[in-house]
């Protein structure tokens, strides 16, 4: 079952929503947990993402990169200078 209750703020959509999930014995999903999670995911991956960037860069800043092109470069060294 899948139900969507709308309404003003203030108005009482929460309490009528775990209201009829105690009634029919159902799972009471808030958007506000979704997107929590979401996020908390989300920060877990990035955090990752930059120590394997870091150690990365610590085992091969002396490795000779060369871009292809201009816009690589940028990207090349902005990260480099972020980073280090």
């Amino acid at each position: 079952m899948r139900a969507c209750i709308l309404g003003p703020p203030a108005s009482g959509k929460s309490t009528v929503a775990e209201l009829l999930c105690k009634k029919y014995k159902l799972h009471h999903i808030t958007i506000k947990e979704v997107i929590d999670e979401t996020i908390q995911k989300l920060e877990q991956s990035a955090a990752r993402l930059d120590q394997v960037f870091r150690i990365f860069i610590k085992r091969f800043y002396r490795v000779s990169l060369l871009p292809l092109t201009k816009s690589c470069s940028t990207v090349v060294e902005t990260r480099i200078f972020l980073y280090c």
